[in-house]
Formats: structure tokens, sequence, C-alpha cells
């Protein structure tokens, strides 16, 4: 849902694999508009997919990734919203 269009921010890469340096940095600065710096509970990227239960957005008809905040997934990116995380401190949670 999020790989093209005006809500795109996911790129994919080039036959299904890794990203291009170029392609990561074309999703970052997408993405972007979705993060507020230093609040990830006004962020939109963690509380569209958040369960409004857990106090994500009502607002919001794809998958609800997280149930709620203290999913280790979403407490991570929340961590790297605030600026509490960088580069090689952020791995990916599968």
């Amino acid at each position: 849902c999020h790989a093209g269009g005006q809500a795109g921010f996911a790129p994919r890469g080039t036959g299904g694999g890794a990203l291009t340096e170029a392609q990561a940095r074309q999703g970052f600065e997408r993405l972007q508009r979705l993060i507020v710096a230093g609040n990830p509970e006004q962020s939109r990227f963690l509380l569209k997919p958040l369960h409004p239960d857990g106090g994500g957005s009502y607002a919001h008809n794809g998958v609800r990734r997280w149930q709620n905040r203290n999913d280790t997934e979403w407490q991570t990116l929340a961590a790297w919203i605030r600026g509490e995380l960088t580069g090689s401190e952020c791995s990916p949670v599968y």
C-alpha cells in the first residue's frame, strides 16, 4: 500500500532485493513528513498502524501492526524518533 502514489514512503528494491542507498534516502525523505521529531506520540508513522485500543489513530484503513505502545518494534522506532537511537544501534526487528 505504501510503496507508491501520494502515500508512498516505502520504496521497494529492484527485483525484491535490498534497497540502493538512493532508494533508502528517498524513502527516508518521504517518511519525514509522517514523523514529529522528538515526539513519537504525535508521529503519524507510529499512530496510524497502532491499534486504537493501544492509543493509535482510528483513521487508518490498513493493517494494525502493533496492539499497543509496549511492542518492542514500536518502542525501537519511538526511541529513534526521540533521537535516542542512530545508525548501527537501529537494527531491523522482525
